[in-house]
């Protein structure tokens, strides 16, 4: 992991990554490289680093990367959704996510047992990988529970305890039980004259007919609702009264189940939320490095030899101008030689307009800040 040394300022990093220098366009291009939520973040919020040990150890994480890329493949991310939002209501005592919400964590813990593998098989060419996939937090336990609990959709499942099980089953049956013996109804030799059409609806959450308003006095019941025409109302008999009851208070009883359920599997996730945020934060650095790996390699870029007060770089090329030329490729990008050093510390650019100077400065101050990130530098050396 990246890290030891401060970095600069939220304000300090606004004026050194302005639009004048184009950073923001350079950070967006390793958000593109990203395959998380988290790394693109990362990478869209990327400073630069200010103690050179730092920056050192995110050079060599990306060369590193570049190895294990280039060895076994990239991380089997597969898709991991954003569940920070969720993360941050779970911390509240007493807060309560929804099914949809706690489905979403599924595939973030599943992640982390394919990742600690993936950075097993890397090791020999890249331990900083290798640290970072062993270092995730194992939270199996907590992915079995969510697991069975809930559908892909974020129902609740039968199994999510017994008591649920047994009132949907009791459900079932209810509905079942009203539906036959209302269907019965429409059986009877002077259907078509009380019924307006032969289906069995529902309003209120009650089982309901639709009956023909002048023959409403010809089957006892309650009516729940009229059409817009008013030539129909929607009546339940007598005879599904009690059943219509039955089933309503089961309803109830179905519900208030799956809300303790949902509290309860809340109350899981907020008990190992640290470690839950941590994995957030793992996958996130790792993505970030593996990012600047794939733009290294997209741009043949050279890792950078850190010497205080020296700049030397060969065939530097604008990073912004070889992504261009990516979709371009009839616009060549010109290469330049940028040199400044202890006997040589100022350096004067002169040229027609429209003759490079801008974009030769430019050049030198996007290599550097990418440097600063622990990126490669495109330059042939």
């Amino acid at each position: 992991m990246t890290g030891g040394g401060d970095r600069i300022d939220n304000m300090a990093a606004e004026a050194l990554s302005g639009r004048g220098v184009e950073w923001n366009e350079v950070r967006a291009l390793l958000a593109a490289e990203t395959d998380t939520p988290m790394g693109r973040d990362r990478a869209l919020g990327a400073t630069p680093l200010l103690d050179p040990l730092a920056v050192s150890a995110a050079l060599d994480e990306t060369s590193q990367a570049r190895l294990a890329v280039a060895a076994h493949g990239l991380p089997p991310w597969h898709e991991i959704p954003d569940v920070r939002p969720s993360l941050t209501r779970c911390r509240a005592d007493g807060a309560v996510l929804d099914g949809v919400e706690l489905r979403r964590l599924v595939p973030l813990l599943e992640a982390a047992p394919r990742l600690a593998a993936y950075g097993r098989s890397v090791r020999p060419v890249a331990p900083a990988l290798a640290d970072i996939g062993h270092r995730l937090p194992k939270l199996d336990d907590l992915r079995e529970v969510l697991s069975a609990a809930l559908a892909d959709d974020g129902t609740l499942t039968d199994g999510a305890s017994p008591e649920l099980r047994r009132l949907r089953q009791r459900i079932r049956d209810l509905q079942r039980r009203i539906v036959r013996d209302l269907d019965a109804l429409f059986q009877a030799s002077d259907a078509d004259r009380i019924f307006s059409d032969r289906y069995v609806t529902r309003r209120n959450g009650r089982y309901v007919v639709p009956v023909r308003a002048e023959a409403r006095a010809r089957l006892r019941g309650i009516v729940h609702d009229r059409s817009q025409s008013g030539q129909t109302v929607f009546l339940e008999p007598d005879r599904v009264v009690d059943a219509n009851n039955d089933l309503v208070d089961n309803t109830r009883q179905e519900e208030q189940e799956a809300a303790r359920l949902l509290a309860e599997l809340s109350e899981a996730v907020r008990a190992r939320l640290p470690e839950i945020e941590r994995l957030v934060a793992d996958l996130g650095e790792l993505d970030w490095i593996v990012a600047r790996a794939r733009l290294a390699e997209r741009m043949d870029a050279t890792h950078p030899v850190l010497d205080p007060g020296v700049v030397s770089l060969r065939a530097a090329r604008h990073p912004l101008l070889l992504a261009q030329s990516w979709r371009d490729p009839a616009r060549p990008v010109v290469a330049v030689d940028l040199e400044l050093g202890r006997a040589r510390p100022l350096l004067v650019v002169t040229g027609p307009n429209a003759g490079g100077k801008t974009i030769a400065l430019k050049t030198l101050g996007l290599l550097v800040l990418m440097a600063q990130v622990g990126c490669h530098v495109p330059a042939a050396a």
